[in-house]
Parts: C-alpha cells; sequence; structure tokens
C-alpha cells in the first residue's frame, strides 16, 4: 500500500487494542503529543537531578507511570483487582497498575514504541474501506 500524502495517520493519538495477559489495553503511539507534553511536565521539577544521573529510581518510575497513564494508556477492558472484581479504567488505577507490575509496564513501553502496531491497524482500516 501506498503512502497517502495528504491524511495523518491518527492511531498514533487515537491508540489501538492490545492484548496482555488476558487483559486488553488500547495504547497510544509513545511519540504522541499528550504522553511527550506529559512527561516534559513531569521531569521539569526534577530536571537537575535527571540531567546529572542522580534522579532516584523510584521517582523515576513514578514519573514515567503518571506520563502513561495519562497518555499512552487510554482506556481498558477485563483488568481484575487481587479479589477478581473487574476495574473500571481511570488514570489514578491505570498508575498502581503500572507502578506494581513491571512485566505490564514493560509491555506497554515496547508497544507503544513499535510504530508498525499503528501502522498495521491504519491499513487494516484502508483496506476495509
Amino acid at each position: 500500500m501506498a503512502i497517502t500524502f495528504d491524511k495523518e495517520n491518527t492511531l498514533k493519538d487515537e491508540g489501538v487494542w492490545a492484548s496482555y495477559a488476558g487483559s486488553e489495553f488500547k495504547l497510544a503511539h509513545s511519540g504522541n503529543n499528550k504522553f511527550q507534553r506529559a512527561l516534559s511536565r513531569l521531569q521539569a521539577p526534577h530536571r537537575r537531578k535527571i540531567d546529572k544521573g542522580s534522579l532516584d529510581p523510584v521517582e523515576s518510575k513514578n514519573i514515567i507511570c503518571k506520563a502513561m497513564a495519562e497518555g499512552l494508556v487510554l482506556d481498558w477492558k477485563n483488568v481484575v483487582d487481587s479479589k477478581g472484581v473487574q476495574v473500571v479504567f481511570d488514570k489514578d488505577k491505570c498508575f498502581t497498575a503500572l507502578v506494581n507490575n513491571e512485566d505490564l509496564r514493560e509491555f506497554i513501553q515496547e508497544f507503544a514504541l513499535d510504530l508498525e502496531n499503528f501502522k498495521s491497524e491504519e491499513s487494516n482500516r484502508q483496506g476495509n474501506v
């Protein structure tokens, strides 16, 4: 399929669904403006420590998880708490899930970095028109 020069691929911002461990996550690309702005805003108070490489690893993890909850994870399905009760998506619960689940955090980071995850979905949409 050829590149369409006059139409932006909005799926990087709108997100696509990805499966992980029996749950579904609607994920945006890591280059989207909402995530980039959140990350920049959250890092700003810590810029000096970040530049020196002296930011506490726990604080660094909290910053990335907050930014991911604001700009990468847009929704979820089939996420449960420790009692097996379905959890409705919101940013605070998403932050908690990301902080507590390193494997989930790594999956989302890797998925959100891979532009192919968003291009292939766009190609599928165009193919069905």
